[in-house]
């Protein structure tokens, strides 16, 4: 799931998603300006992150994944 942040954006807040599963593999590419996030739904999951830069602690924050603003089914 990714969700659009991107101040000024005209899809800011708009939300994709995928759901996958270890026989599709299907993947979500988000770029920078998105958060991204994921639910797992089996008893076990392997998630493979790739980032662009270094991580910033001083960035990070979250959404609640239930934030009616967002509507994330």
């Amino acid at each position: 799931m990714a969700v659009d942040i991107r101040k000024g954006s005209p899809t800011l807040g708009k939300w994709a998603g995928v759901m996958a599963s270890d026989e599709d593999q299907r993947r979500l590419w988000a770029p920078a300006g998105f958060a991204r996030g994921f639910c797992d739904q089996s008893e076990v999951t392997e998630v493979q992150y790739k980032c662009t830069d270094l991580d910033n602690d001083v960035a990070e924050s979250g959404i609640l994944w239930n934030d009616p603003a967002v509507g994330i089914e």
